[in-house]
């Protein structure tokens, strides 16, 4: 079961989101109205999701203030939501081990 946490500023966003989710068998939905980072920081330590989705109303889902909460949570998947357009983003961080060259090139070409 994947734990998913729910962040959203827009509340017609978040139900659509959360309606859409809660049809899904193996995931366990969590969400929360948090804005601060600092207090969605707190409760991403505290509830442990695997994945975060937030919406793109959020004042801190600048590009930067996501790699931050990435080098926070290193297995943390962050999915951006936009509120005006028909499409979302998707962050993660994943690291790879590089034995020799071919891994180099898998890895810059999206294989591993």
């Amino acid at each position: 079961m994947k734990r998913v946490l729910v962040i959203c500023g827009e509340r017609p966003l978040l139900a659509g989101v959360e309606g859409l989710l809660r049809k899904v068998d193996d995931l366990i939905l969590m969400s929360t109205p948090l804005s601060d980072v600092t207090a969605v920081i707190k409760e991403i330590k505290r509830l442990e999701p695997e994945v975060i989705i937030v919406d793109d109303t959020l004042p801190w889902t600048n590009i930067g203030s996501l790699f931050d909460l990435l080098g926070l949570f290193s297995t943390l998947r962050v999915v951006v939501v936009s509120n005006s357009e028909n499409k979302l983003q998707v962050f993660e961080k994943k690291e790879t081990l590089i034995l020799n060259s071919l891994d180099l090139i898998s890895a810059v070409q999206g294989m591993n």
